[in-house]
C-alpha cells in the first residue's frame, strides 16, 4: 500500500508532494526499527531481516534523492531572498521554512536509517550517517563534535534524539568513550526533555555493552535500578546478558564484574517472570552458572535435556533427574506455576522412561495441589496415560481407578479432543490409531460396530464446532443435524442401557440445540428429535433431570407456531417448577402473552395469561424486600398490573384491581414506575381513600414532567386536590409559593380548575 502511494506521488511535481513522500517513506522505515531490535537481542527471523535490510537501503536511496532536491530548492530560494522585492518576502519565507523543516526531517532518518543498516549488517556506519545528524547540530555537512552540541539546540527533541543516534553509531565504530560523553551530555543538559534524557541513560546500556566496559555498564544498570525502583525492562537485560556472556564466552575467564553483572540482569528477567528468556539463554550459551542453585536454572536445564530426549528416548531418565532437582531446589515455591509445569513435565518423563508408578506419585502431588486450568487438565491426562502403561505393565490394582480417572475427564471436558481419544481407546473403536480417529471414523461402513458411537462423537465435534462460531458456521449446523439423523436411521429404537440412552439423549439435546435457531426450516427434525427425548427421559428415574430442557425445547417450538395454549400446558409438566428451564419457559410465554395482549385486539382472555403466567414470573424474578427492583422488571410489574386491572369486569367489583393495586405498591415502593404506572397508582389508591398514596404518585408524575407541559398542571391540579384534604396548612403553603412562582393559570383545564382549588382554601391569596 505505502509503495503504491509512492509510485502515485512520483507522478507528481516533486516539490507538491515532498512532504507527502517523506512521510511514506517515514511510515516504512518506523516497523523496520523494531526488527532492529530483535536483531540486536538475537530474536529476529532470518527472513524478515533480510527484507529489512533490503527496505532500508531502498528507503536510503529515496531520502538521499529527496535530501538532494530539497537542497537545490534551498539553494534557490535562499537566492532569490536576496533578489526579492519586499512584498514576496513572506512567501518566500514561508517557501524556505517549509524546504528547511522537511531536510532538516530528511536528515534525521537518513542518519537513523543508516544507523538501522549498519547493525543489521553488523558493521560500522558509513561518513554520510554521521553527516546527516550533523547537518541538525550545525555541523553542515561535517563530521559532528561535541562543540556543536549547543544548549539552545537540545530543547528541540529531533536535535536530542539525533545526539543520542551520533552516540550510537560512534559505539558501532568503536569509539565507545566519545559515545558516552555524547550520552552523558545529553542526560545532564537541563535543555533536553526528561524522557528523552531517560532514553540516553537506557542507550548507554548498550553502549557499555558494546564497549564491554562493565564497570560503566553496572554503574549504568545500578542507576537505572534505582531510578525505576525495579528491575530492567525485558529487552534491556537480554541484551546486557547476551552481550556480557559472548565476552564471557570468548575470554574464557572469571570476572568478578561480569559474574556480577549477569547475576543482576538475569535476577532482573526473573523478576519480571521471563522464563522463556531464561531458557533461551541457556540454550544459546550453554548453563548460566551463577544460576546454577537456583530453580530458575535447573528447570531450563531440564527443559533442554527434555528437548534432547524427543530425538533421544534414552534421556528422558536424565531429563526426569533434571526436573527432580529443579523441584528440589530451596527457592522453588518462589514460583509456583513454573513448579507445577516443572512436575507436570518430571511426570511425563518418568511415563517416556517406563516408571508409571512414580508417575502417578508425582501426578497426585500436583492434583492434590487443587490447581487451575489448564495444568488440571494436563494432570487428568497424563494420570491416565499412566494407568494405562501401569495396567499394560500388570497391574491389577489400576483398573477401577482407570475407570473413574476417564469418567472424570469425560465429564470435565466433554468437547476436547483427548475426550475423544478417549471414547476411541476405551471401548468405542479399539485398534484405530487416535490421531486418525476422526477422519477414519467419517469412512467407517454403516454396519461397522463402532459406527453410532463415532457418529455421535461428531455430533458433539460439529455442535462445539458451531457454538465456537458464535453460532454463525452454517457448515457446522448442517453437519451436526446431518450426523444426528445418521445416528437416528442406523440404531434401534431402543437403547441397549443406561449409557446408551444417555449418549443418545446428548445426540438429541445438542441436535435441539442447533435446529431450533432455524425453526421453520427444521420443523420436522425438531418434532422427532423431542419425541425422542421424551421417550428416552421417561425410561429411566436417572434420566429425568433432562425432562425439563426436552420441554422448553417443545414450548420454544409451539410458540414458533402459534401453538400457545399447547404451549402453557407443557409448562404444567415440568418437574422442577423452580428449576432455570421452568423459569425460562415461563418468561418465553409471559412475553408471547404479553405481545399478544399488547397487540391490536386485546381481550381479557389474554389479559388474564399475562395476569397467570406475570405472577408465575414474580415468582422467580422478584427480589424479597427490601431490596430494590431494577427497570427491567419494573416495567413486568407495570404490565402485569395493567393486565389484571383490564381483566375487570363491571359486575365483579374490583376483580383484578386488588393484585394491580399490589403490585403498583410494590413498584413505587422499590421499583422504576412509569408514567402509566403512576396514574393507575394514584386512581386506585384514591379510590380506595389511600389519599397519601394517591398524593404520593402525582408528585412522582408532577416531578416527571414539564412546567410547560399540560400534563405538569393536570398533576400539580391532583396534587393540591389531595394535599387540601389531608393537611390543609402544608397545601396553603404549597398552593402560595405555587402562585409566586406560576403567576400564570396555566392551559385549561387545569388552569382554572387550579384556581377553583386556590379559592377555596382559606389563607390561599385566593
Amino acid at each position: 500500500m505505502l509503495e503504491k502511494a509512492w509510485t502515485l506521488s512520483s507522478a507528481y511535481e516533486f516539490d507538491s508532494l515532498t512532504e507527502l513522500r517523506l512521510e511514506l517513506l517515514i511510515e516504512r522505515y518506523l516497523p523496520l526499527e523494531r526488527i532492529v531490535e530483535l536483531h540486536m537481542l538475537l530474536l529476529d527471523d532470518p527472513e524478515e531481516t533480510a527484507r529489512a535490510k533490503s527496505t532500508l537501503a531502498e528507503i536510503q536511496q529515496r531520502l538521499d534523492r529527496i535530501e538532494a532536491s530539497l537542497q537545490k530548492q534551498l539553494a534557490l530560494l535562499e537566492h532569490q531572498s536576496k533578489s526579492t522585492l519586499a512584498q514576496s518576502t513572506d512567501e518566500l519565507s514561508d517557501q524556505l521554512a517549509f524546504v528547511r523543516r522537511n531536510l532538516s526531517l530528511t536528515r534525521y532518518y537518513i542518519g537513523w536509517s543508516g544507523y538501522s543498516r549498519a547493525v543489521l549488517d553488523d558493521r560500522p556506519v558509513t561518513r554520510t550517517v554521521f553527516e546527516a545528524f550533523g547537518w541538525l547540530f550545525g555541523a553542515k555537512g561535517q563530521l559532528p563534535t561535541m562543540d556543536d552540541l549547543n544548549h539552545a539546540s537540545l530543547e528541540y527533541e529531533h536535535v536530542a534524539r539525533a545526539a543520542i543516534g551520533t552516540a550510537l553509531c560512534k559505539a558501532l565504530d568503536g569509539d565507545v568513550i566519545t559515545a558516552r560523553s555524547w550520552l552523558k551530555r545529553i542526560e545532564s543538559d537541563h535543555a533536553v526533555e526528561a524522557v528523552i534524557q531517560e532514553q540516553a541513560v537506557v542507550r548507554r546500556l548498550q553502549v557499555e555493552a558494546i564497549g564491554e566496559d562493565w564497570s560503566e555498564l553496572l554503574d549504568v544498570v545500578s542507576r537505572l535500578h534505582a531510578d525505576r525502583d525495579g528491575p530492567l525492562q525485558t529487552p534491556e537485560a537480554r541484551f546486557v546478558a547476551i552481550k556480557v556472556l559472548q565476552a564471557r564466552d570468548r575470554s574464557r575467564a572469571t570476572d568478578p564484574l561480569t559474574d556480577q553483572l549477569v547475576r543482576v540482569v538475569l535476577e532482573d528477567l526473573v523478576k519480571r517472570g521471563e522464563i522463556g528468556h531464561i531458557l533461551d539463554l541457556q540454550r544459546r550459551f550453554g548453563s548460566l552458572p551463577l544460576l546454577a542453585d537456583r530453580f530458575i536454572s535447573q528447570y531450563a536445564s531440564a527443559i533442554i535435556a527434555l528437548e534432547e530426549a524427543e530425538t533421544r528416548s534414552d534421556r528422558y531418565i536424565t531429563a526426569a533427574s533434571l526436573f527432580a532437582n529443579a523441584i528440589k531446589s530451596k527457592d522453588a515455591p518462589e514460583y509456583p506455576s513454573e513448579l507445577l509445569d516443572c512436575r507436570l513435565k518430571l511426570a511425563y518423563c518418568e511415563i517416556r522412561s517406563d516408571r508409571s508408578a512414580e508417575a502417578l506419585k508425582v501426578i497426585g502431588s500436583v492434583l492434590d495441589q487443587s490447581p487451575e486450568e489448564p495444568i488440571l487438565e494436563q494432570a487428568r491426562w497424563l494420570r491416565l496415560i499412566a494407568m494405562d502403561l501401569g495396567i499394560q505393565a500388570g497391574s491389577t490394582t489400576l483398573d477401577e481407578d482407570r475407570k473413574q480417572a476417564i469418567i472424570e475427564y469425560i465429564l470435565a471436558y466433554p468437547g476436547t479432543k483427548n475426550t475423544a481419544k478417549l471414547m476411541l481407546s476405551h471401548g468405542v473403536v479399539n485398534g484405530v490409531d487416535p490421531l486418525d480417529a476422526v477422519n477414519a471414523l467419517l469412512a467407517l461402513p454403516d454396519d461397522d460396530p463402532s459406527a453410532a458411537p463415532a457418529h455421535r462423537m461428531l455430533v458433539q465435534l460439529f455442535h462445539r464446532q458451531y457454538l465456537e462460531s458464535q453460532r454463525t458456521d452454517l457448515a457446522a449446523a448442517i453437519n451436526t443435524i446431518e450426523q444426528a439423523e445418521w445416528v437416528w436411521s442406523h440404531t434401534p429404537d431402543e437403547p441397549a442401557d443406561l449409557a446408551d440412552a444417555t449418549s443418545r439423549l446428548s445426540v438429541i439435546r445438542m441436535t435441539l440445540d442447533v435446529a431450533m435457531d432455524n425453526i421453520e426450516k427444521h420443523k420436522g427434525l425438531i418434532t422427532r428429535a423431542i419425541i425422542r427425548g421424551l421417550l428416552l427421559v421417561d425410561r429411566d428415574p436417572k434420566l429425568l433431570v433432562f425432562k425439563d430442557e426436552i420441554l422448553l425445547r417443545r414450548i420454544q417450538f409451539l410458540l414458533s407456531t402459534g401453538e400457545t395454549e399447547r404451549a402453557e400446558d407443557e409448562l404444567d409438566q415440568m418437574s422442577d417448577r423452580g428449576g432455570i428451564f421452568a423459569q425460562s419457559a415461563t418468561r418465553l410465554l409471559f412475553a408471547s402473552a404479553l405481545e399478544e395482549w399488547q397487540g391490536a385486539s386485546p381481550t381479557p382472555k389474554t389479559a388474564r395469561r399475562v395476569v397467570e403466567l406475570g405472577t408465575q414470573l414474580l415468582e422467580y424474578m422478584l427480589p424479597r424486600a427490601p431490596e430494590p427492583i431494577d427497570a427491567n422488571l419494573s416495567a413486568i410489574l407495570s404490565a402485569i398490573a395493567h393486565a389484571a386491572r383490564s381483566e375487570a369486569s363491571p359486575d365483579r367489583e374490583g376483580s383484578g384491581d386488588a393484585l394491580a393495586y399490589r403490585l403498583a405498591r410494590i413498584t413505587l415502593d422499590r421499583g422504576v414506575p412509569d408514567e402509566s404506572l403512576l396514574r393507575m397508582t394514584a386512581e386506585l389508591a384514591q379510590a380506595r381513600g389511600d389519599l397519601t398514596i394517591a398524593l404520593d404518585a402525582w408528585l412522582r408524575l408532577l416531578a416527571q414532567y414539564t412546567s410547560n407541559e399540560p400534563q405538569w398542571y393536570e398533576a400539580r391540579y391532583e396534587s393540591f386536590r389531595l394535599l387540601i384534604e389531608i393537611d390543609p396548612d402544608r397545601a396553603r403553603q404549597a398552593i402560595n409559593q405555587h402562585r409566586v412562582l406560576y403567576p400564570n393559570p396555566g392551559p385549561e383545564p387545569w388552569g382554572s380548575r387550579i384556581q377553583e382549588l386556590i379559592s377555596t382554601v382559606p389563607g390561599g391569596d385566593g
